[in-house]
């Protein structure tokens, strides 16, 4: 999403006032992939809690590592 000027009024986007977003260089980043029923399978594992999510901090020489882990996983 680009912003050119910004609103004088309460807007939010992504729960956040636009000035906020500027301010500290936040970004929304979205994909289109698979599909209405994919997205919808994927919300419902998550419901029933089968999907564990690991959060992990690296740098760009850790991506290599990193998709090993995801495969190995």
């Amino acid at each position: 999403m680009v912003a050119v000027g910004l609103p004088k009024d309460t807007s939010t986007i992504a729960g956040a006032p636009p000035l906020v977003l500027c301010l500290r260089k936040l970004n929304i980043v979205g994909s289109v992939t698979g599909t209405l029923k994919d997205v919808e399978e994927a919300l419902d594992f998550t419901a029933r809690g089968l999907v564990h999510p690991i959060l992990t901090k690296g740098t760009l020489e850790d991506v290599d590592k990193f998709c090993k882990m995801m495969v190995e996983a």
